[in-house]
């Protein structure tokens, strides 16, 4: 991914390889999240962290982005799914 920040603003160069890093209670219900968003585009999901309680999880989701409205469309999809408590 080629990218550097230009008046504030991150310049991307299309396609490229994004990822978002979604935290939740529940790794099936994350996963379900991430099948049901990104099931047609090709992506990569790896266990990111595990709390030490065992109570939140996090999982890395490297998605292949083609336009900055896709990104953040992914983004919101991501972050309004009831399975994730937060997105980064």
């Amino acid at each position: 991914m080629q990218a550097k920040l230009t008046d504030q603003k991150l310049a991307l160069t299309y396609p490229c390889e994004w990822a978002y890093v979604l935290i939740g209670t529940s790794e099936a219900d994350l996963r379900s999240a991430i099948a049901t968003i990104v099931a047609r585009k090709r992506h990569t999901v790896t266990l990111s962290h595990l709390s030490e309680k065992g109570n939140y999880l996090s999982l890395k989701v490297f998605v292949v982005v083609h336009s900055d409205e896709e990104r953040t469309s992914i983004y919101h999809a991501f972050h309004n799914h009831p399975a994730t408590k937060l997105v980064l």
